[in-house]
């Protein structure tokens, strides 16, 4: 009999294992085997599981209808155990080994499958049939070719979905086509064409209010209507600004649907624990965009580390040193730099307050120089190269 699903950090992550050896039975895979485990039944979280050829009773990590079936590993005969995600290491993702695993599951090879089983190994995400079949469908239906960290973000929304239907609709997987650094590129031409076509910069930088950051708990769907409607407060605020044209507003409409698709993105990146946006501003004559991204890790004493990325103009802050930490709703962060930079961080430090505000964080931000920022609160610090 296959007992509880262990989940030991470290040693079997989401494995199914047999410790009462006199129980299992004699014909069992080879060790480092493949095998396809299917759902008979279930009751009461318990699942009926065919396993070549011989039945066995177990919980699982994940949720299963009768029917379906998945793949694991055969890590031990003695006892009888099996990985449910860890099935291949990095160096071990060879085209012959996908093949394997596309066979053993009865999934066409094809340049689609292929890659998400590629990224589903990476993720190690139980390889449940269904869920990689519907990911490859979707992505062979709207014929999009996604980077390897936009197909990443599509399997790990996917797994968090968890039959709640809101990545049922195959068109949706559109909304990874494109990067966020695109759509944030995109945003900012848009932004200086409508600069020089006559719409107020005091309007445009009020932009940065249509972005939708409250909080992690929303649907990538309610994020939708949410940048609908916050974009559509934009457009008639941009339409109020003066008598306009029919190109203007054509900008206008197009730069609309670029900030829906960015919330929506951005709304997926959020729900892993990854914080992107950006903050428009006005240094010179020209209008720029700081661009940042906050990524929480807990660091093992009941915080939250965070690793930060700021893309600004480096004409203006060179490289700057950060170190703090994310704990609940409240972001500590030191900010270290030359005397220059940080003069020229103070005076756009309320907009990053703003902006870190509208995380439904809670900042603490100190400038200082570089070994003020080594001396702060918690236990990073980097180096942050910038850009244009």
């Amino acid at each position: 009999m296959i007992g509880q699903v262990i989940n030991v950090t470290g040693i079997q992550l989401n494995s199914l294992k047999a410790p009462d050896a006199g129980a299992t039975p004699k014909l069992l895979p080879a060790e480092n085997s493949l095998v396809e485990v299917s759902v008979l039944d279930k009751s009461n979280g318990n699942y009926k599981l065919l396993i070549e050829g011989s039945v066995f009773q177990s919980k699982l990590p994940v949720s299963l209808n009768t029917g379906e079936a998945l793949l694991a590993k055969v890590i031990s005969v003695n006892p009888f155990t099996l990985s449910l995600d860890k099935i291949f290491t990095a160096k071990m993702l060879t085209e012959g080994n996908l093949a394997l695993v596309l066979s053993k599951l009865g999934i066409a090879e094809t340049e689609a499958s292929s890659k998400v089983l590629k990224a589903f190994l990476k993720e190690e995400k139980p390889l449940v049939k269904s869920k990689l079949k519907k990911v490859i469908e979707m992505l062979e239906h709207e014929d999009v070719k996604l980077s390897e960290e936009m197909l990443s973000l599509f399997i790990q929304m996917i797994h968090m979905d968890e039959g709640r239907g809101a990545f049922s609709k195959k068109s949706f997987v559109k909304v990874f086509q494109y990067p966020l650094e695109t759509l944030s590129g995109e945003i900012l031409d848009s932004v200086k064409r409508l600069n020089k076509m006559g719409i107020p910069e005091e309007v445009l930088l009020g932009i940065n209010k249509a972005l939708v950051l409250d909080g992690e708990s929303f649907s990538a769907l309610e994020v939708k209507e949410k940048s609908q409607c916050k974009a559509g407060d934009m457009l008639d605020e941009l339409n109020r600004a003066g008598n306009i044209g029919e190109k203007t507003r054509q900008e206008i409409s197009g730069l609309r649907e670029i900030l829906i698709r960015f919330n929506m993105l951005r709304a997926c990146y959020m729900k892993t624990g990854v914080y992107p946006g950006f903050i428009l501003i006005k240094p010179g004559d020209e209008i720029e965009m700081a661009e940042y991204r906050l990524e929480s890790e807990p660091d093992g004493k009941g915080q939250k580390s965070y690793r930060i990325k700021l893309d600004m103009n480096p004409g203006l802050l060179g490289k700057v040193a950060v170190k703090g930490f994310l704990s609940g709703q409240n972001i500590s962060a030191a900010f270290g730099a030359s005397e220059e930079t940080v003069k020229e961080l103070e005076e756009e430090k309320e907009s990053l307050l703003m902006a870190l505000g509208r995380l439904n964080l809670v900042p603490r931000l100190n400038f200082g120089n570089q070994s003020q920022a080594s001396e702060a609160a918690g236990v990073n610090v980097r180096q942050i190269n910038v850009r244009v």
